[in-house]
């Protein structure tokens, strides 16, 4: 069986709590997003021009931390890997993935999670982005 939430299955979190556990895991996650400066779209837009790489510093440091972690839990039996789904890799589909959201990227300044971050402390330009966000959503539903 195959499921986005290995912890919920093993019972490690129990069923009642885990909307409120990846609600707080959310929060959790806003919160590093905004102490890390990713509500500001020059930091973020910083990446592109090549004078910040503070952005790619934290993601890399997250990945390596979430591969670590998984493979501890792994090693000591609290998850099964087989639990985790795997999505294969359909290239063309990142590739043009990739290059829709590099440009709405740059023209706009923020990605999704990051537009998130920043709307929620009130900047301006990510509520416009956000609501851009889910009109674009909308309309590729449709």
């Amino acid at each position: 069986m195959n499921t986005i939430a290995p912890l919920l299955l093993t019972g490690i979190i129990p069923a009642c709590l885990s909307f409120l556990a990846f609600f707080l895991i959310g929060i959790c996650f806003g919160f590093v997003l905004e102490q890390a400066g990713f509500s500001s779209s020059k930091n973020l837009a910083g990446v592109f021009y090549g004078y910040d790489t503070r952005v790619l510093k934290t993601f890399f440091t997250a990945a390596v931390i979430s591969a670590i972690g998984i493979a501890y839990l792994q090693h000591f039996k609290i998850i099964n890997s087989d639990l985790i789904n795997w999505h294969p890799t359909f290239i063309w589909g990142v590739v043009i993935g990739a290059t829709i959201m590099g440009i709405g990227f740059i023209v706009g300044g923020f990605c999704p999670g990051t537009s998130i971050c920043a709307a929620s402390i009130g900047k301006i330009d990510a509520l416009i982005f956000v609501a851009g966000l889910f009109i674009g959503m909308v309309l590729f539903g449709h």
